[in-house]
């Protein structure tokens, strides 16, 4: 049993360290459309860990069209040896089923004891893709992709969209046209702004539609939807995307305090909890005024300099003396120091009666309760325990039993 699993466990790690032992390149080529015609594509792949032999392997749609150029399925490579092969492709003719097609290229290992490898099969392989797009007869659009120009941006500024689309007919496309809703966290929409259209997209050419939107104070920081509809000349189909993405404001917002009520005659903690709403990281630091009836301070306090991620959420600690105050609600201010900008919030804070002035700082009823546990129970057991043992030892010893 210990065997069988030791085997799967090894198996498991060669297979998680895979994609780290062989690379296979270059990425991301994509080939013309062109009835009948003959391309010539190489590649390479570099045995970062070990060596031996690799067989390389032509599988998924245009595999029927595809061969290895010089038909040795097998090519031998040492420790981080670079190898290259070439893939040849004669491009599907007219008549197919139209749509995207693809080539699977993959190499992979033949382990052997010879390379001092475990005989368990193949475990390392790599795969690469090379699409190509056979073309529609009929007019035929699709979106490549919608996002943002900037990804940084900011309430009052313009948000400029891009909107990527492909035509994958033979036809020309006379009219691209549309628009992008705007939508808040409430899933409600809040804005509709026009794309700019894009006029004679040729047969399998590609082309990007713009927009603006600014959000103003109104709307505020925070993330939002974007739902593109395209359409395109008078086919009746329209396309749609979507994307989210923030919108920063350079601000820290004051959230709550807690608690929000504390005891009297005491120094205590209480913590502001702080959000960030801006796009970088900000410094910060604190200080907060508790105020009593009739707008009376009463006390003060400064908190240290701290950090907010990006978007990131905090709790700033306040000290409190509430010596010789009396019972009732309070105001306490809290005004937020960061990058030349301000931000107050007040919060109600209620005192209620608590332990005498002469307590050392405040000390929460459920610790006092759990050190009169540990301090009076605890020791009263073990002595109860110790003599329990110690009256049946003697008792042993009178009785001899």
């Amino acid at each position: 049993m210990k065997r069988a699993i030791s085997l799967c466990l090894l198996a498991f790690f060669l297979l998680l360290n895979s994609s780290l032992a062989l690379k296979l390149g270059p990425s991301g080529q994509q080939l013309e459309y062109a009835p009948g015609k003959e391309v010539i594509v190489s590649y390479f792949f570099i045995a970062e860990e070990g060596g031996g032999d690799y067989q390389v392997t032509l599988t998924g749609d245009l595999a029927e069209y595809s061969s290895l150029v010089d038909n040795q399925p097998t090519i031998s490579a040492k420790h981080s040896e670079k190898k290259t092969f070439q893939v040849s492709i004669k491009i599907p003719p007219l008549g197919i089923e139209p749509g995207e097609k693809s080539l699977k290229i993959s190499v992979e290992q033949k382990l052997s004891s010879q390379y001092g490898q475990p005989q368990i099969g193949a475990v390392v392989k790599v795969s690469s893709y090379l699409p190509v797009y056979v073309p529609y007869p009929h007019k035929y659009l699709i979106i490549k992709r919608l996002k943002t120009i900037k990804e940084q941006n900011e309430v009052g500024k313009p948000v400029y969209f891009e909107l990527g689309v492909k035509s994958l007919s033979t036809q020309t496309i006379k009219r691209i046209f549309g628009g992008i809703n705007i939508f808040n966290a409430q899933n409600q929409k809040i804005a509709t702004v026009p794309l700019v259209e894009v006029k004679d997209l040729s047969e399998l050419a590609e082309s990007t539609l713009y927009a603006e939107w600014t959000p103003s104070e109104k709307e505020g920081p925070g993330s939002y939807l974007a739902k593109a509809q395209v359409n395109f000349d008078d086919i009746n189909t329209t396309l749609t995307a979507e994307r989210q993405f923030t919108v920063g404001l350079e601000n820290i917002e004051l959230l709550e305090v807690a608690p929000n009520q504390i005891f009297l005659n005491q120094i205590q903690e209480v913590k502001l909890k702080v959000k960030s709403v801006w796009n970088d990281e900000l410094n910060y630091r604190g200080e907060s005024t508790l105020y009593g009836a009739g707008g009376l301070e009463v006390y003060s306090y400064k908190s240290p300099t701290t950090t907010l991620a990006p978007w990131g959420e905090g709790w700033l600690p306040v000290y409190l003396d509430t010596k010789g105050l009396d019972a009732g609600v309070y105001q306490l201010q809290s005004t937020l120091f960061f990058n030349n900008k301000v931000n107050s919030r007040v919060f109600p804070l209620t005192l209620v009666p608590g332990l005498p002035a002469e307590s050392a700082g405040a000390i929460n009823l459920k610790d006092a309760s759990s050190k009169v546990l540990w301090l009076i129970v605890i020791p009263m057991a073990v002595a109860l325990v110790a003599a329990l043992i110690y009256i049946r030892l003697l008792k042993k010893k009178v009785t001899g039993k």
